[in-house]
């Protein structure tokens, strides 16, 4: 018997996760997020050289050198580029 309420208390956990996934991704369908920082799909991303995290173009930092442009997503990101390249 107590094995059998473990596994009953274990699925209804489970289904109670999967639930709420699905409704969030039911809710926020066809809505854009708020969260900060977000990358919304159809976004033209380009990875930053320094620490290779993906970030697009429109929000990220760039610089222009040597005919080339170069695209962060920070500030620390360009500054150990332009060191590094020194």
């Amino acid at each position: 018997m107590g094995i059998r309420l473990v596994i009953v208390v274990i699925m209804l956990v489970v289904v109670y996760y999967l639930g709420k996934q699905v409704v969030r991704m039911l809710r926020g369908s066809g809505q854009s997020t708020d969260k900060p920082g977000a990358i919304s799909a159809g976004m033209d991303l380009t990875q930053d050289p320094v620490c290779l995290t993906y970030v697009s173009k429109e929000k990220a930092i760039s610089s222009h050198r040597d005919g080339e442009t170069h695209y962060f997503c920070s500030e620390d990101c360009a500054s150990e580029f332009e060191n590094r390249a020194a």
